[in-house]
């Protein structure tokens, strides 16, 4: 007897693919049509990860005297935004990979300037405890008489 399971896990649909429909619709809550299989696809995710951290290597080489690597956004993060961003902007009428494009760089626009900020308050604390100096904070004295 043929049952859904069999089929599921039949040599004609592979298992990745199966995992990454049921992940794509538990994410957006929808069917996952091509636009959002392509769009939380991990391959998908390292690219923007890596669009953000080549950014930010650029952009702080420019500013600051050397270039500052980042880690890009942990994955629950990145996925929660992708997801607000999808849910948004996904009528739009264009091709798939056009499309996926489009929202990647609505993703890499939401994080580049918190990065950038968070990147510069750094730098801004490490300035600070470097001119603080030795005796900024007064050791206390002592209140014991003797």
């Amino acid at each position: 007897m043929f049952s859904y399971n069999d089929f599921s896990k039949s040599k004609y649909i592979d298992e990745y693919t199966y995992g990454h429909h049921q992940e794509v619709k538990r994410i957006t809550g929808r069917l996952p049509g091509a636009v959002s299989l392509h769009f939380f696809d991990n391959n998908n995710i390292d690219v923007i990860n890596k669009q953000l951290t080549d950014f930010v290597l650029v952009e702080t080489a420019k500013i600051y005297t050397y270039p500052v690597k980042v880690n890009g956004p942990e994955r629950p993060l990145i996925l929660n935004i992708m997801r607000d961003i999808f849910i948004e902007y996904q009528y739009d009428k264009r091709e798939p990979k056009v499309q996926v494009s489009y929202l990647n760089g609505l993703v890499i626009n939401h994080f580049i300037p918190k990065l950038m900020t968070n990147i510069d308050s750094y730098f801004k604390y490490l300035r600070d405890v470097k001119n603080i100096g030795k005796n900024y904070f007064p050791l206390p004295e002592s209140t014991r008489f003797d």
